[in-house]
């Protein structure tokens, strides 16, 4: 397997972030010293997401990479996508809105191999968050410890990295969710196959264009993405027959 890491971005109608999104990718390549790629990972845009790619994707970038599911069945299903087309021995993911910096994947890949390890997942921890976004947030870790005997802060802080020793691990099994619970399931699972969790600090800026896929933006968002990880966390208990 070939030293380097590879970076899943999935997409969902982000026209207007593309440009920006393409502009970080540059810079990273042009100031990261290892080896990478880009797998960019589109949920089926009903914007024209895809023909700015097309349009703007040179061909002197032979490191992006773009795949379009046509049935796409959410956020962790096109994360899982990328994954397996990935050819790097070090794996990652991030999002495309550019709310968090591109960039934090060279300090969290230097940190990565600075450990040495293949059992460590190191991810982002989100910091100067407006304060209902960050209290929500803490909560959330609060009742994961609660309900699954595991302390994670920040569970979909970005970006995640880690070994394909670790991918081949957690998802051997194929049981992953296909949606926003996908962040969770991969830091649970990790834990419970003993593999340590270490953070970075990364800033968090605000959306250019477009709102947040996962359940940002409005309380009302939130609120329906905090209802469906708790659902979630109930079928984790069950699964890794957690009991009180």
């Amino acid at each position: 397997m070939t030293k380097g890491l590879s970076i899943i971005i999935p997409i969902l109608n982000e026209a207007d972030n593309i440009i920006p999104l393409l502009s970080k990718m540059h810079e990273l390549t042009n100031k990261a010293s290892f080896k990478h790629e880009f797998i960019l990972v589109d949920g089926n845009s009903t914007d024209n997401t895809m023909q700015i790619l097309k349009d703007n994707i040179g061909k002197n970038n032979e490191n992006i990479f773009i795949y379009s599911q046509d049935q796409s069945y959410g956020y962790g299903s096109d994360i899982f996508f990328g994954l397996t087309k990935s050819k790097y021995s070090t794996l990652s993911w991030t999002h495309a809105d550019l709310q968090t910096e591109l960039l934090d994947l060279i300090e969290g890949y230097s940190l990565y191999e600075r450990e040495g390890s293949e059992s460590i997942v190191f991810k982002g921890s989100r910091i100067k968050r407006p304060f209902l976004d960050t209290l929500l947030t803490f909560l959330m870790s609060v009742l994961t410890f609660i309900l699954l005997r595991e302390w994670i802060m920040d569970i979909n802080g970005q970006p995640k990295i880690f070994s394909r020793k670790i991918f081949n691990e957690i998802f051997r099994e194929k049981n992953y969710p296909i949606d926003f619970s996908f962040d969770l399931f991969f830091l649970i699972s990790a834990i419970k196959n003993n593999i340590k969790i270490k953070t970075f600090n990364v800033g968090f800026k605000q959306r250019l264009h477009g709102i947040a896929k996962g359940g940002g933006g409005s309380l009302k968002n939130r609120l329906k993405l905090i209802n469906r990880t708790m659902k979630y966390i109930y079928k984790l208990r069950v699964d890794y027959k957690i009991n009180f």
